[in-house]
């Protein structure tokens, strides 16, 4: 399998963060089995959204392909929203304030948008920047 990108150092930069945030979430999923908060479960969620964010990106050196940017920056999106709700849920506060998921949506329409459109990958990023 051939590299789309020629960076070497990318490919094990991302397996080693993969590993990172996985060995995360299974601390979270383990603390949450031993202690049985709703907030340590939703930790552990988010952290799993967030290493598949990095599988996309993995994948996404060897095929280049337009849907595998929009699924990595999805998962920023979703991951993020996540640790937030977790966040808000460890607090005793409201889960999910409705500015929060009015936020993510936006953001979310905002990828899908962009992608559909392709235009320059800036345009991905920049209100992901302000929303996380």
């Amino acid at each position: 399998m051939t590299e789309v990108f020629d960076l070497p150092w990318i490919q094990p930069a991302i397996i080693a963060t993969i590993s990172n945030t996985t060995i995360l979430a299974l601390v979270y999923l383990y603390l949450y089995l031993k202690e049985g908060d709703r907030s340590l479960f939703l930790f552990f969620i988010s952290w799993s959204v967030y290493s598949l964010r990095f599988v996309a990106m993995l994948f996404f050196i060897y095929f280049d392909r337009t849907a595998l940017l929009i699924l990595n920056q999805a998962l920023v999106v979703i991951s993020s929203h996540l640790l937030l709700v977790a966040f808000n849920t460890w607090l005793n506060r409201t889960p999910s304030p409705l500015i929060l998921n009015i936020a993510s949506m936006i953001c979310l329409l905002w990828i899908f948008g962009v992608g559909f459109f392709e235009l320059p990958f800036t345009s991905y990023t920049i209100p992901i920047f302000f929303y996380v």
